[in-house]
């Protein structure tokens, strides 16, 4: 499944794409131009004022999905100069202080709106980041029978009847819940009938 990102903290999209896309376990920000979201013009400046208005509208898309920087896996740099890439690095080094995501980068004859940087990212959305549930998070308690929940945390029986609660994965559909505790309500049902 994709799912479309967008934020107002970053610039539109000046074209028919979208600012990123969210599709399984990646997210793929569009490319950023240096273009402050309050104005909608290119930031005054050199290629290091401009790479930190791109860095800053990457986390912007972001940080709109509940990710932050130290989920990016890989920026793309493209600049209009090649010498601009060591003022353009030190701006880079900034945004990930912890470590460095892996970075092609290119000299190209020309850039949209005259920029002389435009940045991209890849954001891993996968067991780690953000957004996405940790080991702790993948377990629930739920009722045997009823798919309901205890009253406080590692009780043993449910709030709704006292059915006794299992663990399970919490991304188990309600519908696996539902037959679930029919099976288990069909064992106890037979288990009690034969006494």
């Amino acid at each position: 499944m994709k799912t479309v990102i967008s934020t107002e903290k970053a610039p539109a999209a000046i074209g028919p794409y979208s600012q990123g896309i969210q599709a399984g376990s990646l997210i793929i920000t569009s490319g950023q131009l240096p273009i402050d979201p309050a104005t909608g013009a290119i930031v005054a400046g050199g290629a290091a004022e401009q790479a930190e208005q791109c860095f800053k509208n990457i986390q912007a898309v972001v940080e709109s999905i509940g990710h932050d920087m130290n989920d990016i896996i890989r920026v793309s740099l493209f600049l209009a100069d090649i010498m601009d890439l060591n003022a353009v690095e030190k701006v880079q080094a900034s945004f990930f202080p912890t470590y460095q995501p892996a970075r092609p980068g290119a000299a190209v004859d020309a850039l949209p709106q005259g920029a002389l940087v435009f940045i991209e990212a890849l954001v891993d959305n996968g067991e780690g980041t953000q957004s996405v549930p940790q080991a702790g998070d993948l377990v629930k308690q739920v009722c045997c029978c009823c798919g309901g929940s205890a009253d406080k945390k590692n009780d043993l029986f449910c709030a709704r009847h006292g059915g006794e609660i299992l663990s399970v994965h919490s991304e188990l559909t309600s519908q696996f819940r539902i037959i679930l505790g029919i099976f288990f309500a069909l064992v106890y049902a037979d288990s009690h009938g034969r006494n």
